[in-house]
């Protein structure tokens, strides 16, 4: 008996999503990922730079690719910052992934787990942090700056004063060939 529901629900299904498509009605467009990243094209690659800010100084590379199939966009970036102050030397890594609808998850090695929303005009990015309580606000953006060259800065609101960003790490970045 349940053998025959199942089956009978199968056919039910097939009937009426054959009956959603009128008969001579064109073909849903294919589905194309890569579309919804036009926008952010000018940042697609692998990119290398010094970064400069609080953190220290040191050389690092960032990746842009979509993944997924072309569903997500992912950054990951990794900076080599030397010793200061007392502080030895360091790597820092990230992952950012980018939905279409413009939302963002940050994870990185410091044990941050970050919600960003994303805006893009193809000359520039911007990702900034959902408002948190307890929390400062955190923006990163890149600049097209000429033909494979790109301005990223990654800015900290404080707490007091949430839109009041000032730099943390800044540098320009020069695409791979």
């Amino acid at each position: 008996m349940r053998r025959h529901w199942i089956l009978l629900s199968l056919v039910a299904i097939i009937c009426i999503g054959a009956a959603a498509t009128p008969a001579g009605a064109p073909p849903a467009p294919p589905y194309q990922p890569e579309a919804q990243w036009r926008a952010f094209q000018f940042l697609m690659g692998t990119w290398s730079g010094t970064g400069i800010g609080t953190a220290g100084e040191g050389p690092g590379t960032m990746v842009v690719a979509s993944d997924l199939d072309g569903a997500v966009l992912k950054i990951t970036n990794s900076q080599n910052f030397g010793p200061k102050g007392g502080r030895a030397a360091f790597t820092y890594s990230s992952i950012m992934v980018i939905s279409p609808n413009m939302k963002a998850l940050f994870v990185d090695n410091e044990g941050h787990v970050l919600h960003y929303t994303a805006r893009a005009d193809g000359k520039n990015v911007t990702l900034l942090s959902v408002p948190e309580r307890n929390s400062p606000r955190f923006r990163f953006t890149f600049k097209s700056v000429g033909e494979d060259k790109v301005d990223c800065g990654f800015d900290v609101a404080p707490l007091e004063t949430p839109g009041k960003f000032t730099v943390h790490v800044h540098g320009v970045a020069t695409k791979k060939k």
